[in-house]
């Protein structure tokens, strides 16, 4: 879920981007996903076949 060709104009010509990991601290004031511990249910995210 990234711009590649954007990406790719800070990159050297052989790199291929293929996923971003975000590194650093978390703000002062943040204070968190209100939906993290909120979980889908396995019916809504499984299909059997």
């Amino acid at each position: 879920m990234f711009d590649i060709e954007a990406l790719k104009r800070n990159l050297k010509e052989n790199f291929e981007p293929i996923c971003l990991i975000p590194l650093g601290y978390a703000s002062e004031n943040y204070t968190g996903n209100p939906m993290y511990n909120q979980r889908k249910d396995l019916k809504d995210i499984v299909e059997y076949i």
